[in-house]
C-alpha cells in the first residue's frame, strides 16, 4: 500500500468528509500533520509463531509528538516496548485483534508509560498496519509511593491469587499468586479475554463469571482445571463485580489451590461419618451491619446456620440471638468497637435457630473507618474464608490495606534486615502469645519459639542464608513447616512463607496444628477401616470358595449318578437280554455258547463297576484297608505285563505295542507295600491307556529310584488330556468331557488317588492333546525306621 492510500485512509478515519478522490497526496499529508489529535501510523511485529509481540510507528504527526513528549526521530521505526517500559502486553494483543477484525474500535484508559491515560481510536489500514489516534487525555496518574506502594507489593506476594478484568472482560492486572497457584506466568495471562478461554479448560468457572457479571453480586466459585504442567488442581475463590454508574465495569477474582484441602475432605468423608458430618455442616457466614446494628449484608450460609434466608436475616442482629447473659459481652464489645473504632477480641454468641434451637458461634469483627468515624461493622461467624475477605478489602480500598493486614486471620510478621522485629499483626499475638515487647529482635524470637538448641540452629541457618541472598534473587521462598513453642508453653505446627518486599522480610505463618491432628485421626481411621476391609474380604473369599465347592460337588454328583445309571444299565440289559434268548427252544448250542460268553463278559463288567463303587465308598469313609507285604518288584511288573498282554482289550488294538521298562533296577529289589492295591493302580492306568490309544505304544515300569523312594510310570501315545482338566482329573465324580474318550464310570483316577494316599505316595501326570499322556506315581520302598 503506497503513502497516498495510507494518508487517504487516515484522513477518512479522522474526518469522513475528506473522501474526494481528486485530493492530492500533499493535501492528505498536510491534514495528517496538522490535525490537532495525536495520530500515528503503526505496524504490528510478530514472532516466528505469528504471535504479536510489539508494534512500531513509521509515521506520526506533531500533535502525537507533543502528547508523548518525544520527537519523531526517537519514536519512528523503533519497537514501542523498548521506548516505553510501562506499556502492557494486553494493548499489543488488542491492537492485533483490531487489525485482524478489519474494524475500527475505541478504547479508554490507554497509557504508554503508566502515567498519562487516553481515550483512543484504533483503525486497521492493512494486513499488519493500523492508525492510533489519541482522542482525549483523561488524567495523569501519580506513582504510588510510601505505604500504598508497600501494600501493593504485599498483595503481589500473597499466597492467594488475584486478578482483575476491565468491562470488556480483558485481564489487565494479576499478582504473583496466580502463577504460584496455577503455574501460568503473568505474561500469558495479561491481555487475555476471560470469555475467550475454552470452557473445558477451566471447568465451570466461565458460568460462575457470567452469573456474577450479570447479577452484579459477589459470587463464590470452585472449579477443576489442569495446569500448564498437566497437573489437575481444584481452585476456589470469589468473583466480585466492579460497578460504575450501576453498570458492570470489570471483575475482581481471587483464587487459591484447594486440591489438598478437598482431598482431605474426601478422605474424611470416607473415613468416618462423624468427621464427615462436621465438615458438611460447618458454617461460614459473613455479614455487615451499620452503627444501629442493622444487618446490611449477610452471606447465604446464614440459612444453613440458623434457618433464615438472607432476606429474612436483614434485621437487627440482636434479634437473632437468645437472652443468654453471655450475649451482653458480645454486645458491649460491638458497641465499644463502634465508639472507639478499635478492633475488639473475638467473643462467643448464642443465636436462636428458626426452629427455636440454640446455635453457638464464634464472632470476629472489625470496624470500618471512613473520615475518622466508624461507618459499619463487618465480621464473620465460624470464619474460614477470612483471607478472601482481606483480599476483597485490599482491592476495594487501598487506603484500608493496613487495617486489613492488622486483622488478617493469618499471623504476619515484618522484620528488618538488621534482625529487628518491626511489626506483628493481631493474629500473630493471638496465636502465639508474643508481642513486640516479648520478642523485639529475631534472636529473641529464636530463643523463645525454638528452645531446643539443635532445632533453633537449623531455623537460624535458614534465616542467615536468606539474609545473604542478593536483592535480585530475593523471590518468595517455598513454604516449609516448623514447630513453634508459644508463650504459654503449648506447641503449634506452622507453615512459614517468607518473602522480601523492599528491604523488609515479610513472614506469613499458617497454623497447621488442627490439620496435623486431623491428619493423624484420618490415618488411624484409615488403618482401622483397612483392617476391617481385609478381614471382610478374607471371609468373603472363604465363603465364595465354600459355596463354589458345594455347588461343584452337587453338579459332579448329579453327573456321576446319571453316568453310573447308564454304565450299570448297559451290562444289565445285556445279561437280561441274552438270558432271555437262552430260554428259547430254537437256540442251537453254538449260539448258546456265544450268548453265555456275552453274559459272562457283561457280568464281569458289572462286577468291576460294583467294585469301583465299593472302593470309592470305602475311600470316602476311610474303610479301605491295605495289606502290606514284602515282594520283588521285577517279577511283579512282569506279571502285570503278561496279564495285559493277553487281555481281550489289548488284543482288540492290533496297532499298539506294550512294553515294560525297569533297567534302572540293577539288582533284585524288595518292596514293602500292598501288592494288590499297587496292581490295581497299574491295572486302572494301563486299562485307560489301552482304551484311549489306537496306535503307537504303551510303556510302563520304573523311572526313578532315589534313596527310599521309587517312582513308577505309565506312558501312552493316546489322545491326551486337555489342560483344563489338569487340576480336577483326580477329583471324585469327574470325567474328561471328550468325544474321543471311551465311556466309563470316571472313578478310576479318583480310586488311584485314594490308594496312593493310603500307600503314603503321590501321583501326577504330564499330557499333551493328540500326543499322549504319562502318569507318574511315587511310593516308599521300605517303611521308615522308628526314630525311637
Amino acid at each position: 500500500m503506497n503513502s497516498s492510500i495510507y494518508y487517504r485512509r487516515v484522513a477518512f478515519k479522522i474526518n469522513p468528509e475528506m473522501t474526494n478522490g481528486s485530493s492530492k497526496l500533499l493535501h492528505y499529508q498536510s491534514v495528517f500533520r496538522e490535525i490537532p489529535l495525536g495520530c500515528s501510523l503503526n505496524k504490528i511485529i510478530y514472532n516466528s509463531k505469528n504471535t504479536p509481540i510489539d508494534f512500531q510507528a513509521y509515521e506520526l504527526n506533531e500533535a502525537f509528538e507533543e502528547a508523548i513528549g518525544l520527537p519523531s526521530m526517537d519514536l519512528i521505526n523503533k519497537p514501542t516496548t523498548l521506548l516505553f517500559k510501562g506499556l502492557e502486553d494486553r494493548w499489543i494483543k488488542k491492537f492485533a485483534k483490531v487489525v485482524e477484525s478489519k474494524k475500527k474500535k475505541e478504547f479508554t484508559e490507554f497509557t504508554f508509560d503508566g502515567k498519562d491515560l487516553y481515550d483512543i481510536q484504533v483503525s486497521p489500514i492493512g494486513d499488519k498496519e493500523f492508525v492510533l489516534i489519541l482522542k482525549k487525555r483523561l488524567r495523569t496518574l501519580k506513582p504510588a509511593t510510601g505505604p500504598i506502594k508497600f501494600y501493593e507489593r504485599l498483595i503481589d506476594h500473597l499466597h492467594e491469587g488475584l486478578w482483575v478484568t476491565d468491562k470488556e472482560d480483558n485481564i489487565f492486572y494479576t499478582n504473583s499468586g496466580m502463577t504460584l497457584n496455577t503455574g501460568t506466568p503473568k505474561h500469558k495471562i495479561l491481555g487475555e479475554n476471560v470469555l475467550g478461554v475454552e470452557r473445558q479448560a477451566v471447568g465451570t468457572f466461565i458460568d460462575d463469571y457470567l452469573k456474577a457479571k450479570n447479577s452484579l453480586k459477589p459470587r463464590q466459585y470452585e472449579t477443576e482445571l489442569t495446569t500448564v504442567e498437566g497437573k489437575p488442581i481444584v481452585l476456589a475463590g470469589w468473583l466480585v463485580p466492579l460497578i460504575k454508574n450501576y453498570l458492570f465495569d470489570g471483575m475482581i477474582c481471587t483464587l487459591r489451590d484447594i486440591s489438598e484441602e478437598k482431598k482431605n475432605r474426601e478422605i474424611i468423608k470416607e473415613s468416618e461419618e462423624k468427621i464427615r458430618n462436621i465438615i458438611e455442616h460447618s458454617t461460614n457466614v459473613f455479614y455487615e451491619h451499620n452503627t444501629d446494628h442493622e444487618i446490611t449484608f449477610i452471606s447465604p450460609q446464614i440459612e444453613t446456620l440458623v434457618g433464615y434466608t438472607p432476606r429474612e436475616a436483614m434485621v437487627k442482629w440482636t434479634s437473632l440471638v437468645s437472652d443468654n447473659p453471655v450475649n451482653t459481652v458480645g454486645f458491649k464489645l460491638t458497641v465499644r468497637a463502634i465508639e472507639t473504632g478499635e478492633i475488639q477480641r473475638p467473643y462467643e454468641l448464642e443465636m436462636v435457630h428458626k426452629d427455636g434451637s440454640l446455635i453457638w458461634v464464634e464472632v470476629r469483627e472489625t470496624p470500618v473507618i471512613k473520615n475518622g468515624k466508624t461507618k459499619a461493622i463487618v465480621g464473620a461467624l465460624i470464619n474460614i474464608t477470612k483471607q478472601k475477605t482481606i483480599t476483597q478489602e485490599l482491592i476495594e480500598n487501598q487506603k484500608g490495606l493496613k487495617n486489613l493486614v492488622d486483622e488478617s486471620p493469618i499471623p504476619i510478621a515484618i522484620n528488618s534486615k538488621d534482625g529487628l522485629v518491626e511489626y506483628l499483626n493481631h493474629e500473630f499475638t493471638l496465636t502465639f502469645g508474643y508481642t513486640i515487647e516479648d520478642i523485639p529482635t529475631v534472636k529473641d524470637w529464636f530463643e523463645a519459639a525454638y528452645p531446643e538448641k539443635a532445632y533453633c540452629e537449623k531455623i537460624e541457618s535458614l534465616w542467615r542464608k536468606e539474609l545473604e541472598r542478593s536483592p535480585e534473587a530475593k523471590n518468595s521462598q517455598p513454604p516449609f513447616e516448623a514447630r513453634v513453642v508459644c508463650k504459654d508453653g503449648t506447641v503449634k505446627f506452622i507453615q512459614i512463607l517468607w518473602s522480601y518486599i523492599g528491604d523488609k522480610l515479610v513472614l506469613i505463618l499458617n497454623n497447621l496444628t488442627n490439620q496435623k491432628k486431623l491428619q493423624k485421626q484420618i490415618l488411624e481411621k484409615n488403618d482401622e477401616l483397612q483392617n476391617a476391609l481385609n478381614e471382610l474380604q478374607k471371609l468373603n473369599l472363604e465363603l465364595q470358595k465354600a459355596t463354589e465347592k458345594a455347588q461343584e460337588s452337587d453338579r459332579l454328583k448329579s453327573a456321576f449318578l446319571a453316568n453310573m445309571s447308564h454304565e450299570i444299565r448297559t451290562p444289565m440289559n445285556s445279561i437280561i437280554g441274552f438270558s432271555s434268548l437262552l430260554s428259547l427252544p430254537t437256540v442251537d448250542k453254538e449260539k448258546q455258547e456265544r450268548y453265555t460268553e456275552f453274559i459272562q463278559k457283561s457280568g464281569t463288567h458289572l462286577l468291576r463297576i460294583i467294585d469301583d463303587i465299593i472302593d470309592v465308598a470305602k475311600i470316602e469313609s476311610n474303610q479301605l484297608k491295605v495289606d502290606k507285604s514284602y515282594f520283588s518288584i521285577v517279577p511283579f511288573l512282569q506279571n502285570i505285563y503278561d496279564y495285559h498282554r493277553q487281555s481281550p482289550l489289548f488284543n482288540s488294538k492290533p496297532n499298539i505295542k506294550l512294553a515294560t521298562e525297569h533297567r534302572i533296577i540293577q539288582k533284585p529289589l524288595i518292596l514293602f507295600t500292598d501288592p494288590v492295591r499297587l496292581k490295581q493302580v497299574f491295572d486302572n492306568l494301563l486299562t485307560n491307556s489301552i482304551k484311549n490309544t489306537n496306535e503307537g505304544s504303551i510303556t510302563f515300569g520304573v523311572c526313578s529310584l532315589v534313596e527310599n523312594d521309587i517312582t513308577f510310570f505309565v506312558k501312552d501315545t493316546g489322545i491326551g488330556i486337555p489342560k483344563k482338566f489338569k487340576d480336577t482329573i483326580f477329583n471324585r465324580f469327574t470325567q474328561v468331557e471328550s468325544k474321543s474318550i471311551k465311556p466309563g464310570t470316571g472313578l478310576g483316577l479318583s480310586i488311584i488317588k485314594g490308594i496312593m494316599n493310603l500307600l503314603n505316595g503321590e501321583i501326577w501326570f504330564e499330557s499333551e492333546e493328540l500326543v499322549g499322556t504319562t502318569f507318574y506315581f511315587k511310593i516308599p520302598v521300605l517303611p521308615k525306621e522308628n526314630p525311637n
